[in-house]
């Protein structure tokens, strides 16, 4: 009997990096030239100059044309890539948006061919306007192509199938389906200390009551901040857990970010539970959930819904399982052998748990790599609030003027110096002090936007 073996992600993908992508773009350049020569046709040339370039990846390209590769490569990769420089530029560099405004040619252009043209063809003066335009193209071709390696190994209506199966799932073996509670937090902030939280979530689950406590807030001069969540119910023996959901599926651009940190293709397919409150018998009872809550919350989804103590059906029985629509997959608890994350602010805490997913994609069987956080709602709240790294965007933020920025906006071409962070010696780096001071300013002035002051 033939064995079946599932699908691995990531033993197809092998990651190329931005630098050595521009490589591959120049010789793409060259081979589609001569291509163009012989076939007069944009689109059969490009394709073929693709698979000169990438002959490992395109023995696994899955398109019977080469009008169906350059359709899917514009709209899945091109596309996305263009939008995702632009999210990058008014999301976390906002001050320097007038120095990285993209060319007009590149910002309008979805054909790969004239991307590729013009990425070839070096003017050779640089921070001059036609440089601009060259430097532009072959950016945004490099990255469209980092997107195809990452589509073609993991695509992205894969994990999106996974990530609803695993809500399915999650409806199924953890949650309440009949139950929902609606709960309204107030909280208090110290400014002084970088808009930590004074105390725990104040909990309602009634708006006006909460609107009446931010109030008496407001005017004894507190900072606060207001916040919403549509919860479900977990139910666990005398208590009830009072959870709100959210998905945590990569998009290629946060995916992208990992990688050229030196992560491997990693937990593209992620959730997060947000503890929210506890519920005991007594009736009227809440009180809002503390970090033990969250570690304890945990541990019941490793039983529950990721099944830590339940036999395994093999490869084979699961999917002829799932050929009579009996089953639709399931989690595996794993270890975390992930790197530590240096830039994770000391004061983060979450709790996680990782695995993979086993389902069926398309015709095969496919596990991939899961990961699910779980944090109490004040440390949830912490990363929107506070002005210091343990903020999400603060977070993110210094992630991407370490690792992107330098690549995407180089200093021969546009003369912004990034920080990387920490910053050692502040003297010998005037001009990232400057930079590092500014993108710092304009990322606590919009947390600053979402708080209500007295």
């Amino acid at each position: 009997m033939e064995e079946i073996r599932p699908y691995y992600p990531e033993d197809l993908f092998k990651f190329i990096s931005f630098r050595d992508m521009l490589k591959r773009v120049d010789a793409m350049g060259e081979y589609y030239r001569g291509y163009y020569d012989i076939e007069r046709d944009s689109q059969a040339a490009f394709y073929f100059a693709f698979r000169d370039a990438f002959e490992r990846l395109a023995r696994f390209m899955p398109y019977h044309s080469s009008r169906d590769f350059y359709r899917d490569f514009r709209e899945r990769c091109v596309k996305p890539a263009g939008a995702d420089i632009d999210h990058l530029i008014y999301t976390y560099i906002s001050p320097y948006a007038s120095w990285l405004d993209r060319h007009n040619y590149e910002k309008v252009c979805l054909d790969p061919a004239k991307l590729l043209l013009a990425g070839t063809d070096s003017p050779g003066e640089k921070r001059s306007i036609p440089y601009r335009k060259y430097f532009d193209c072959r950016r945004r071709l490099a990255i469209a192509l980092q997107y195809l390696t990452i589509e073609l190994a993991d695509p992205d209506a894969y994990s999106s199938d996974d990530l609803l199966r695993i809500d399915d799932l999650s409806y199924e073996l953890l949650f309440d389906s009949e139950e929902e509670v609606e709960i309204f937090t107030v909280t208090e902030l110290m400014p002084s200390r970088f808009n930590r939280l004074r105390t725990v979530p104040h909990i309602f689950t009634s708006r006006r009551r909460a609107n009446r406590e931010a109030k008496k807030l407001r005017k004894k001069g507190r900072v606060i901040f207001q916040n919403h969540y549509l919860c479900r119910v977990v139910h666990a023996g005398s208590i009830d857990y009072i959870v709100w959901a959210s998905a945590r599926w990569k998009e290629k651009r946060a995916t992208l970010l990992k990688l050229e940190r030196g992560r491997d293709l990693t937990d593209r397919r992620g959730w997060k539970y947000v503890v929210v409150a506890i519920r005991n018998e007594t009736p009227g009872s809440l009180r809002t959930a503390m970090y033990g809550d969250a570690v304890d919350f945990s541990k019941l989804c490793a039983v529950r819904l990721w099944g830590q103590d339940e036999v395994r059906l093999s490869d084979r029985e699961a999917l002829e399982l799932y050929h009579r629509e009996a089953w639709f997959g399931e989690l595996q608890l794993g270890v975390d052998r992930s790197k530590v994350n240096h830039n994770s602010h000391k004061d983060y805490q979450d709790v996680k748990l990782v695995g993979r997913f086993r389902s069926v994609n398309g015709s095969r069987l496919t596990s991939a790599q899961v990961e699910q956080l779980t944090l109490c709602v004040g440390d949830h709240e912490a990363t929107q609030t506070s002005l210091d790294g343990v903020n999400h965007l603060i977070y993110r933020g210094k992630e991407l003027t370490r690792t992107l920025c330098p690549l995407w906006f180089q200093f021969d071409v546009f003369g912004i110096d990034w920080p990387e962070y920490p910053i050692d010696d502040e003297d010998r780096n005037p001009r990232k002090i400057i930079v590092k001071n500014r993108l710092e300013r304009a990322w606590r002035a919009r947390i600053e936007q979402s708080l209500d002051r007295p």
